[in-house]
């Protein structure tokens, strides 16, 4: 879902290592690598004590299935008939899931605007 949203600020994806980031190649190179790229995804999923682990490639492996199943219903073809209790209540919390980023997605939006239009 975070794939979806955007909501990993890229995650991983989004560091191209060491080697290629202009962050880490020019700080000090006497500094500790936290220190070189403080921002750096990969880094605060390491250090940050709050950090979210990021699940098991089974955990990814059966949300992208919920998320096929929930196209499937959106493109109009229905359900299949097999679907499994769990997998029936999983599409509904997929579903409040999504509705509520798109609602949090909405007041951020709401929010920036009126600090906008009251900027004088």
């Amino acid at each position: 879902m975070s794939k979806l949203y955007d909501t990993e600020a890229e995650g991983e994806q989004g560091c191209p290592g060491e080697d290629n980031c202009p962050t880490f190649q020019s700080s000090a190179a006497d500094q500790p690598p936290e220190a070189r790229c403080p921002h750096c995804p990969r880094r605060q999923a390491k250090s940050e004590p709050g950090a979210v682990a990021t699940g098991s490639t089974e955990d990814e492996i059966f949300l992208d299935q919920i998320e096929i199943l929930v196209h499937e219903r959106n493109s109009g073809f229905g359900f299949p008939d097999d679907l499994t209790q769990l997998e029936k209540e999983l599409i509904v919390v997929w579903d409040k899931a999504t509705a509520e980023i798109e609602r949090a997605i909405r007041m951020r939006m709401l929010t920036n605007l009126v600090a906008v239009l009251s900027v004088k």
